[in-house]
């Protein structure tokens, strides 16, 4: 296998890579076989006759292609193919029945085949940071996934079978071209990590309440005007993102998130925060506020003694820099008035 790695000619390689399995008979019992960072453009039929394979890297090659082969390794529990240059998959992937782990980020697929909700053993899925304008329906019959990964695609609407995905744990579709959420949201019960940042969304459905085992919620870079306030229903979240939106202001029910450890609030359009959040002052850590135009304090800084505050650009007065500069760190490096005081 050293001389299949060192060799430079293309064909060479293929040729190599054929001979070392066919003529190596225990190669027929590997159960790992890694390849990543191999400078591999082309993976032989022959990969196919390892059927006892349980976990296969071919991350970091050049291939633009996976033999319909693929689909003879009948225990593969474990495929990573990041880092390609794949602009598809063989429906035969559809074959590999003890499949649990699949990783395509990083290629230029621009779709995948309906096969794909035939790996009913699925838990993770990564297709993130390819082309894909869609994606099939049958993932919703994946009734086993709890990891979901479709960020930096150009997708415009997700399909309502995916919203039951009941086991899902962590779903991330940041940088996509998303303009609404449906309601179906509330079926993914099992949710604690949900990123929809850098979309186009313009609200939020009320149903998102019902993620009651919800931890971290990133909803920055939308078109957001308004949180719904059944956000305070959201007892075990302990970060929330809302960067980026145009917010002008924050609903008084997010005191009830009593797990909160993190607020991002930065770059929207308050003027004022809710006294509420005082509320949160023995587990909030950080709180992003700058990029807003609040021209006065609220009575909560002088609650959030454990937090650090992050106020750029605010307009704050001697009277609140005296009572907090010693408790909260503060980032202040504008538009402040007033004397410096001890």
């Amino acid at each position: 296998f050293d001389e299949l790695k060192k060799s430079t000619d293309k064909k060479n390689i293929k040729k190599l890579f054929a001979k070392w399995i066919n003529d190596n008979k225990d190669n027929y019992n590997l159960t790992t076989l890694y390849l990543h960072r191999s400078e591999l453009d082309y993976l032989p039929k022959e990969i196919g006759k390892l059927t006892q394979l349980q976990r296969l890297d071919l991350s970091s090659n050049k291939l633009s292609s996976i033999p319909k082969e693929i689909g003879n390794l009948a225990q593969l529990q474990q495929l990573f193919l990041p880092y390609n240059n794949l602009t598809s998959i063989p429906k035969e992937i559809g074959n590999l029945a003890q499949l649990q782990q699949l990783f395509l980020p990083y290629n230029n697929l621009t779709s995948i085949p309906k096969e794909i909700g035939n790996l009913s053993q699925l838990q993770k899925l990564d297709l993130s940071s390819n082309k894909l304008t869609s994606i099939p329906k049958e993932i919703g019959r994946l009734n086993q996934l709890q990891g979901l990964g479709l960020s930096f695609n150009k997708l415009t609407s997700i399909p309502r079978d995916i919203w039951s995905l009941g086991q899902l744990k962590i779903l991330a579709l940041c940088n996509n071209k998303l303009t609404s959420i449906p309601k179906e949201i509330e079926n993914l019960g099992a949710l604690r990590c949900l990123n929809l940042s850098s979309n186009k969304l313009t609200s939020i459905p009320k149903e998102i309440v019902m993620l009651a085992q919800l931890e971290h919620l990133d909803l920055s870079s939308n078109k957001l005007t308004s949180t719904p306030k059944e956000i305070g229903m959201l007892a075990k979240l302990k970060s929330l993102n809302l960067a980026g939106n145009s917010h002008t202001s924050i609903p008084e029910e997010i005191k009830h998130l009593v797990k909160l450890q993190e607020l991002d609030l930065t770059y929207n359009k308050l003027t004022s925060i809710p006294k509420e959040i005082g509320d949160l002052s023995h587990q909030l850590q950080k709180l992003y506020l700058k990029g807003n135009s609040i021209s006065h304090y609220s009575e909560c800084f002088f609650r959030l003694t454990n937090t650090d505050i992050d106020i750029a650009a605010f307009l704050l007065g001697h009277e609140v820099i005296r009572f907090i500069g010693g408790h909260i760190a503060h980032h202040l490096y504008n538009k402040i008035y007033g004397p410096i005081t001890e």
